[in-house]
């Protein structure tokens, strides 16, 4: 009794044993360079997940830049949008109230007359680069009389036309020489005088694309002031009645356009109205349409009726009800319902 107590102890105690010793066996069999491959193993395993780490982050930094400059662009269009709505606003007003100052987006200022939402009448422009503009304006450009200062010192007073210097006009240039005459799409053309900055005579005659062409002996004389003030006044009076003709005409062109236009509505309220009365009869046509089916299928419905009248009427005769009783009318009644 006793040794099989022992033995059944020992096979227990073996059971529990048994494992660790074999685990205590193998490790003690392992080589050195299993264990460095291990171990290398492990090392590159503790990499990779590092670098799937670090992927990951990157991926993740990566989506947060696309969101903020994806967002950084939105921002920067609505700014854009909202830049524009207030220019927008601002030409508008000025175009209602005919008079203001306006920032143009390249940096210029505009301060003047307006006409619809275009620099129209007495006007100061004053360009980024430098340049100024001072006097009359048509429909954006320089039109009339008016002076130009440029960036170099060189200032035009005389007149314009379509944004060229053309006509009566004087120019002093940077150095101090002063050309007197005739200008021809922005070009000194026809006569004209070229003085020094001691107001002495270089060039007088004839200008041909701003070229001088007739030699003329160089003297001391001084500008005659009245005479140009003359040529100046009949160069204006000139100006004033070709504007008084263009407004002529303007306010004949904006009557032709008026009588253009109510033509034109007319002749649109005349076709919307005849597309209703066709309507209108395409209407009553299908109305007619549905009203004589309605009387088609009424006196269809009356013919059937008045058939099994007659039917339920000699049915009730053959049972042996006589015609104008009680029973030969409910006769009827119970056979047509």
């Amino acid at each position: 009794m006793a040794l099989v107590v022992v033995v059944f102890c020992m096979k227990e105690l073996l059971k529990y044993i048994f494992p660790i010793l074999i685990t205590f066996v193998l490790a003690s069999c392992s080589t050195p360079s299993q264990i460095a491959y291990e171990e290398r193993q492990a090392q590159i395993a503790l990499k990779n997940q590092a670098m799937q780490k670090e992927r990951q982050e990157e991926i993740e930094r990566r989506r947060q830049f696309m969101e903020q400059a994806e967002e950084q662009k939105k921002q920067r269009q609505l700014e854009i949008e909202k830049e524009k709505e207030i220019q927008l606003k601002i030409l508008m007003e000025l175009s209602s109230i005919g008079k203001g100052k306006y920032n143009y987006k390249n940096g210029d200022v505009y301060d003047g007359e307006w006409k619809n939402n275009k620099r129209h009448g007495k006007g100061v422009l004053l360009n980024l680069n430098g340049n100024k503009y001072e006097g009359s304006w048509i429909k954006n450009l320089r039109e009339g009389q008016g002076s130009q200062i440029y960036k170099n010192n060189t200032k035009y007073v005389g007149s314009w036309s379509k944004n060229n210097k053309h006509g009566l006009g004087e120019q002093t240039y940077k150095n101090g020489d002063k050309y007197i005459g005739n200008w021809i799409n922005d070009k000194r053309s026809g006569e004209g005088v070229l003085y020094n900055k001691n107001n002495e005579i270089i060039n007088q005659g004839e200008w041909i694309d701003d070229k001088y062409q007739v030699k003329v002996i160089r003297e001391v004389i001084k500008i005659n002031k009245e005479e140009l003030d003359k040529i100046a006044d009949e160069a204006d009076k000139k100006r004033k009645k070709k504007l008084e003709q263009y407004k002529k005409e303007q306010i004949e062109r904006e009557k032709v356009l008026k009588i253009e236009q109510e033509a034109k509505r007319k002749q649109l309220e005349k076709e919307k109205e005849e597309k209703r009365i066709l309507k209108e009869k395409q209407i009553q046509k299908e109305k007619k349409r549905i009203e004589n089916e309605n009387i088609k299928k009424e006196r269809k419905v009356k013919k059937l009726f008045n058939k099994k009248f007659d039917k339920a009427k000699l049915e009730c005769e053959e049972i042996g009800y006589k015609k104008g009783t009680e029973k030969f009318g409910q006769c009827v009644l119970d056979l047509t319902e």
